[in-house]
């Protein structure tokens, strides 16, 4: 007699206890039918003995029709379906004519794959039916260990592409923003399976209380049981990924920034940060060329800066691809609120091939802001030569930016000028020189809100052409002419004077590359 008060879908004996390769010939609609017993044909008759409804059948043809050639397939779909049975197993297809009348009938029709044991799997129903909640737990414990090693194989692709073979579905798997991160088809059926209705079943990725993601699939209605089950073990094994990458991400950026720091410290002993550089797979060479590229979302660069932005991280990941194809190598560090990104290439064509890099890392750079980008000279491949490039690629940063480049990349080598001013801040006497030179213009300036220094700084740019330097201040020349003699009366100096306007230049120079 029955088991259970509340019957098992005959889709969920399907998945759970029947063999893998077991189809659906007929009557898919029916999956979700209860059952509650099994019944197997005997050796006299009756044939099937007591039978009642909701009980699931398993015939062999061929020995029923040793028993009796009267029992043709028709005959038994139509008494058994009289009886009520929820569906029927065959160990051996039936013929096309056949699987149309149970098709026809409403019957489901599930064939055994080749050299399954027809006895056997009566037996794995009837536990399946009188221990259910064992059998879901024995199917947890396998399908976390399928799944396992199919993560270790093919790593996201992987998982979705064996998910989407057992649970015979779809999968989808996306990030928090939405974002696809993997997808798998199923094998697409045989022409005489039928295909069970599905329904979609998402299924969250979390971790620590977070949701990372969601896991989607669309699993038949009768199968959801199974589905899942695989849907579940996936989520948490690649929540237990992102977990792991988090922290290897947060140990990777540590380590990261103590590199930088212990790069651009000349007191740093040579050996021990080789031997760190080679551990991460980047070790300078004399065969080969270096350059160091330097991005941030924020300037001026500080101590107390968050971690960088994900379009920043994104471009930095772009320009490591770009050039790890190409064969460079490659290492990523953390300098104040910015990544370091080192490239290093044998040959002579590293110049051209970082603008070509950043040209792929930066498809849309004018959306300006977002990512400023410093590079430095390309640099020998010795420790030295290291430490100089990085050092060139954090100037180029603030020093293109402070002194009003267009828009990044900022490459050191052509910062012309600037590049010697840069080296002369923080000295005493520059901070002297520029207020002895500007200080009444700056203050005047602040006090009156007046625009004496740009209007200065742009006369100067245009080579003392007064009309064009109007038209670029967008004011009329007579306004310049009298801004021009406030300076000359506030400063006491001759702007045309040719000494007066190389200190001019000088100081609003050196004023440019102050920190805000």
């Amino acid at each position: 007699m029955p088991a259970r008060s509340a019957p098992v879908s005959l889709g969920e004996l399907w998945q759970l206890a029947l063999p893998e390769g077991t189809r659906v010939a007929a009557g898919a609609a029916g999956l979700e039918r209860g059952v509650t017993w099994v019944a197997s044909l005997g050796a006299t008759f009756p044939l099937f003995g007591t039978i009642e409804p909701g009980y699931l059948a398993f015939v062999d043809l061929e020995v029923a029709q040793r028993i009796d050639a009267r029992i043709t397939f028709p005959y038994l779909a139509r008494e058994l379906l009289r009886a009520g049975v929820a569906g029927l197993v065959l160990s051996q297809a039936p013929g096309a004519d056949d699987i149309a009348l149970a098709e026809s009938l409403e019957l489901p029709l599930l064939i055994l794959p080749p050299g399954a044991d027809l006895a056997t799997c009566e037996r794995n129903v009837l536990r399946s039916l009188i221990d259910h909640e064992g059998q879901l737990a024995r199917r947890e414990l396998e399908a976390r260990e399928i799944l396992q090693a199919a993560w270790g194989r093919g790593d996201v692709d992987g998982l979705a592409q064996r998910l989407a073979v057992l649970a015979r579905s779809q999968v989808r798997i996306r990030d928090a923003r939405g974002s696809h991160v993997a997808a798998a088809d199923p094998p697409a059926p045989s022409q005489d399976e039928a295909v069970p209705p599905g329904r979609d079943l998402t299924v969250p990725i979390r971790l620590a209380g977070r949701t990372l993601g969601e896991l989607s699939l669309s699993a038949p209605r009768a199968g959801r049981t199974l589905a899942g089950i695989y849907a579940r073990q996936a989520a948490e094994l690649y929540a237990a990924e992102l977990l792991q990458r988090h922290v290897r991400r947060e140990t990777e950026e540590r380590l990261g920034a103590e590199l930088m720091e212990e790069l651009l410290d000349p007191a740093s002993a040579a050996g021990p940060l080789l031997s760190r550089l080679a551990h991460q797979g980047y070790a300078p060479s004399e065969e080969r060329h270096q350059v160091a590229v330097a991005l941030t979302g924020t300037l001026p660069l500080n101590r107390r800066q968050n971690a960088p932005s994900a379009d920043v991280l994104e471009v930095a990941r772009s320009l490591e691809r770009a050039a790890s194809r190409d064969g460079a190598a490659t290492l990523q560090g953390r300098y104040r609120g910015a990544v370091v990104c080192l490239l290093a290439l044998e040959g002579d064509t590293l110049a051209e091939r970082v603008r070509y890099w950043l040209s792929v890392a930066l498809p849309t750079q004018t959306d300006a802001g977002r990512c400023h980008v410093g590079v430095s000279r390309i640099a020998e491949g010795d420790l030295a030569g290291l430490r100089v490039a990085v050092q060139q690629a954090l100037d180029a940063l603030e020093v293109g930016h402070r002194a009003g480049s267009p828009s990044s990349p900022y490459h050191y080598g052509e910062l012309g000028l600037y590049r010697l001013l840069a080296t002369m801040q923080g000295q005493a006497e520059v901070s002297r020189f520029v207020e002895e030179t500007l200080g009444p213009l700056l203050r005047y300036d602040s006090e009156h809100h007046t625009e004496l220094i740009p209007s200065l700084a742009v006369y100067l740019q245009e080579h003392g052409n007064a009309s064009r330097a109007a038209q670029e201040l967008f004011i009329h020349r007579n306004t310049l002419a009298y801004r021009l003699d406030r300076i000359r009366e506030l400063l006491g100096v001759d702007v045309n004077d040719p000494e007066a306007r190389l200190a001019l230049h000088l100081a609003l120079k050196l004023h440019a590359l102050r920190p805000s």
